[in-house]
């Protein structure tokens, strides 16, 4: 048998949020109103912040577009360059070729006779 001073918890704790008056009582309509209201300012801030939100993003997806459009149109410009120095490239690249390739040549060694050719 537990002693007369043992320690109570929460649940022994008597209170009178258990009793209404009336079957629906005003306070609680009142007290929903209220709550609801508040909500309504609630939610119609956020909705106010997403809009904000959703025009900057519009406006940087038009300014993406716009640079976007002028790094093609400037792309246009930028290939026909490219190709310029592609062939210029391609014929130093040619040239290379036609060049004899000597390596590890000692004084003494045969030089190799055909262009291109080389040594292992």
């Amino acid at each position: 048998m537990p002693p007369n001073n043992a320690r109570r918890g929460l649940q022994d704790i008597r209170t009178m949020a258990g009793r209404v008056s009336g079957p629906g009582g005003k306070q609680r309509i009142f007290m929903r109103l209220a709550t609801l209201e508040l909500e309504r300012v609630r939610r119609e801030q956020e909705y106010q912040v997403a809009s904000q939100r959703a025009r900057v993003a519009l406006e940087r997806v038009h300014k993406l577009q716009a640079e976007i459009d002028q790094l093609i149109a400037a792309s246009g410009r930028a290939e026909a360059a490219l190709e310029d120095a592609n062939r210029e490239s391609d014929q130093a690249e040619q040239d290379d070729q036609l060049r004899p390739v000597v390596r590890n040549v000692h004084p003494g060694d045969a030089l190799p006779l055909r262009y291109g050719a080389r040594r292992t």
